[in-house]
């Protein structure tokens, strides 16, 4: 059964800064996890660890009501970034997973979803093997600092 997001992850035409962050975001944790940007195979093996939840004991999955609209996203938004802090606050090791949103055919056969859902994204829970990730935040954290320090402000 071959699945596909209901919904863009990334906006068709995303432009910079947007898209420049995101790459940075993608290259700096290819980078800690000692994948080279020319290593195809590397990364897609990487890329599908998605799929087992980087190894963590529980994985959660994210659904939402199709019927919603953006004010509502927002809200799961908040959700994740509360049900993330949390975790981090008691030594779990988590993310919220877009590639998950990919797999939504798939995983709504599986669980039974009823038809109003949508596959939103996948959350691993579990304790962290290794510093890498922590690393990555704390780096990609400073180049948004470095980045805000550099911008101008504009007012009218």
């Amino acid at each position: 059964m071959q699945s596909a997001p209901e919904f863009p992850i990334y906006a068709p035409d995303l432009t910079d800064p947007y898209n420049a962050r995101r790459l940075s975001c993608a290259e700096a944790l290819y980078g800690v996890l000692g994948v080279e940007r020319d290593n195809k195979l590397g990364r897609m093996m990487q890329f599908a660890r998605n799929f087992d939840f980087y190894g963590a004991p529980v994985g959660l999955i994210v659904a939402l009501d199709r019927r919603l609209e953006r004010g509502q996203w927002a809200d799961v938004g908040i959700y994740l970034a509360h049900l993330l802090l949390l975790a981090q606050e008691r030594g779990l090791a988590t993310c919220a997973q877009a590639a998950w949103a990919a797999m939504n055919q798939t995983v709504r056969a599986f669980l039974d979803m009823p038809e109003p859902y949508l596959l939103y994204c996948g959350v691993p829970l579990g304790y962290a093997r290794s510093r890498s990730a922590h690393q990555y935040v704390a780096d990609g954290a400073g180049a948004l600092d470095r980045e805000r320090r550099n911008a101008r402000v504009c007012r009218s």
